[in-house]
């Protein structure tokens, strides 16, 4: 079942991932390093996505789910 991506994930997405990876995942809740995201692209993404957002990471929200899903809605509660 093929489910759309809401706009904080679509954002992210098109506005951080894909132009970093040079391509846009389509399975949402694949951890990032499945993907090839290494540690410093994370780190690029979560710093991007924070400034996109205007949003703040803690250290124990890293520790779980590094997905596009996941972000966005560490992204979607703040």
């Amino acid at each position: 079942m093929h489910v759309e991506p809401s706009l904080t994930e679509r954002r992210l997405i098109d506005e951080v991932i894909a132009p970093l990876l040079g391509f846009a995942p389509t399975e949402l809740d694949r951890d990032l390093t499945e993907l090839g995201v290494d540690s410093l692209k994370i780190l690029h993404i979560l710093d991007e996505a924070e400034t996109l957002f205007a949003v703040e990471f803690a250290p124990a929200d890293l520790r779980t789910n590094l997905s596009v899903a996941g972000i966005c809605a560490i992204i979607d509660r703040s």
